[in-house]
């Protein structure tokens, strides 16, 4: 996060004028600000209980808002946690792609059965066959 951080009162301005300037970019930047400006320890260390046993994350190769790295490092961090990489793509929302069956199948195991991958990384290469659209 920024050095803007836990200010709420700045993601506020700062979602006004992105608006009356670019209303297409009223997105990622400040839905993510507004989340740590409130969430609890997310600028130090937190009493907030980790809930959950295990998780998945979803990540595209080449996001430029939320490198790589950061994702490996997650992993890295929480022994039952599970990486799924969608190797080659840019951008956010890869979990939901239909043309990356192996993304969308480990993605579909784990909501629909609790199911996650084996492995700690999961590498999803792009299918040699690409459906047809």
């Amino acid at each position: 996060m920024d050095r803007h951080g836990a200010d709420s009162h700045y993601w506020h301005e700062r979602m006004r004028e992105l608006d009356a300037s670019w209303p297409g970019s009223v997105g990622n930047e400040l839905f993510q600000g507004m989340v740590c400006s409130y969430w609890p320890g997310a600028f130090g260390p937190s009493s907030v209980p980790v809930l959950m046993r295990s998780f998945l994350m979803v990540h595209a190769e080449f996001d430029a808002e939320a490198p790589l790295r950061g994702a490996a490092m997650s992993m890295q961090a929480h022994a039952n946690a599970k990486l799924v990489v969608a190797r080659g793509l840019r951008g956010h929302a890869v979990a939901t792609r239909h043309d990356r069956p192996c993304v969308s199948g480990a993605v579909a195991r784990y909501l629909g059965e609790g199911v996650l991958p084996s492995m700690p990384l999961t590498n999803c290469r792009p299918p040699e066959n690409p459906p047809a659209k």
